[in-house]
């Protein structure tokens, strides 16, 4: 029940936040990137100069919902989510790589996929539907 409650949770904030993640377009250019991903030496924040993305993202949205995400140095990213009508946050744990300029995170229980863009140059974390996140911790 807790791991339907999860998946419920992540399929949610997916569709209210980041509404491309929905369309049929998008999956099948992310399904590409990730299989290009395999086959070509993926980057990681330590063999890149990306080391600006290390620390805890986050974007409110309107009614009090928000969204943090922490990236960790050895391809960890946490995730954490709240919601208006919950006593407590959510916590999802991920690995991620970087490809060009995307990150893509698998959940460490569920392997629900998110993504997210990198801004190099305005040193910004991007929802998929371009929605930028504030950096709020080293």
């Amino acid at each position: 029940m807790k791991q339907l409650f999860k998946i419920s949770v992540i399929a949610l904030v997916m569709v209210c936040c980041f509404p491309q993640i929905a369309e049929a377009k998008v999956k099948k250019t992310r399904k590409a990137k990730a299989k290009t991903s395999k086959t070509i030496t993926t980057q990681n924040v330590q063999e890149d100069n990306d080391n600006w993305l290390i620390g805890t993202w986050e974007v409110r949205f309107d009614g009090g919902a928000w969204m943090r995400v922490n990236i960790k140095k050895n391809n960890e990213i946490f995730l954490e989510i709240m919601l208006p009508s919950w006593e407590y946050p959510t916590y999802i744990s991920s690995t991620y790589v970087i490809s060009g300029d995307d990150i893509y995170a698998t959940d460490t229980e569920t392997g629900s996929k998110s993504h997210y863009n990198i801004d190099r140059q305005g040193k910004r974390l991007l929802g998929d539907d371009g929605t930028p996140f504030k950096k709020v911790k080293k």
